[in-house]
């Protein structure tokens, strides 16, 4: 339902003048001056849904809304600007938690070179942040869903449903934007990108609705991560189910060549970050998934839906 109702509202946008790619990927892309395109990104977190405040703690809270924002900058393979933020916080906030969200947020400003020029504050019942950021990108390394080709392998960063695994635990990873490693990719020559924010199941399926592609994927080589084992150990699940559904992952999913593909041990080496051949692009426009045996079956439906009952 979630990306119906966005397809249903963003068929009324346009015509574009300001924009040189329209909605449909991590950032807006829009036409800048000179030699760079600028991305402009948003993201809302609300407590119940997207976080748990007890758990968390008001300078996480910082750190977490401006971070998952620099995720979608990294999936386009562009470098942040400048952000402004939206606070809707409940009347009895204190000072000092006020001043810990501030801190967190500037913190993670300073990490990774971003300027916060401004925003709102509102009261509301319960803490819910909007951060809007502003990236640049050189137009010959923007990395979009829409570019992944038949013959392509089918990558991911990281280790996938850690994050979920950890919240059922009664714990928060932080979110580390893959900001680094997208930029090397781009270098490399990666071209069709998304950061896992709603689940592999979920974000995979974006890039093939987008390129026109179907995908394999090998059951055995999908990477999930320790948390995401315990949890599912303790609920009697598979860790693979964690890894495709959990969400929050905001690790990088993204195509290449061989060639290209040929690059990344010596960048996974320098960054110390996992890159992982989990499958391959295909042109018959399913999404399926390889078991041990190598039989095939659909691709499990999944991914985060924020109205899916």
């Amino acid at each position: 339902m979630e990306f119906e109702l966005i397809r249903l509202m963003t068929k009324r946008y346009g015509p574009f003048k300001a924009a040189a790619v329209g909605p449909g990927d991590d950032c807006a892309v829009l036409k800048g001056q000179g030699d760079r395109l600028l991305l402009f990104t948003t993201d809302t977190i609300v407590e119940g849904v997207h976080f748990e405040l007890e758990m968390l703690g008001w300078r996480a809270l910082g750190d977490l809304a401006l971070a998952v924002n620099l995720s979608d900058v990294a999936a386009m393979a562009g470098e942040p600007l400048a952000a402004v933020v939206s606070t809707a916080f409940p009347e009895n906030v204190s000072r000092e938690d006020a001043a810990a969200f501030a801190d967190g947020l500037g913190a993670c400003a300073k990490r990774y070179g971003v300027e916060v020029v401004g925003g709102d504050t509102v009261r509301s019942p319960l803490p819910v942040v909007t951060v809007a950021l502003l990236g640049t990108v050189a137009p010959d390394r923007l990395c979009l869903r829409s570019a992944a080709r038949p013959g392509e392998g089918l990558f991911v960063t990281g280790s996938l449903g850690d994050r979920e695994g950890a919240r059922r635990m009664g714990r928060h990873l932080p979110v580390a934007p893959r900001l680094a490693e997208a930029s090397a990719l781009a270098t490399a020559g990666v071209r069709c990108m998304i950061d896992i924010s709603d689940g592999l199941s979920g974000d995979l399926r974006h890039v093939l609705a987008a390129s026109g592609v179907g995908a394999v994927v090998d059951a055995a080589a999908v990477p999930a991560g320790q948390f995401a084992a315990k949890a599912a150990s303790a609920a009697g699940e598979s860790a693979l189910s964690l890894a495709l559904g959990g969400g929050d992952d905001y690790e990088l999913l993204f195509t290449a060549s061989e060639t290209v593909a040929k690059a990344f041990p010596p960048i996974a080496r320098k960054l110390g970050t996992p890159i992982t051949l989990i499958g391959e692009i295909t042109s018959s426009r399913k999404a399926l998934l390889r078991d041990a045996d190598g039989a095939l079956q659909p691709f499990p439906e999944g991914g985060w839906d924020h109205f899916k009952k």
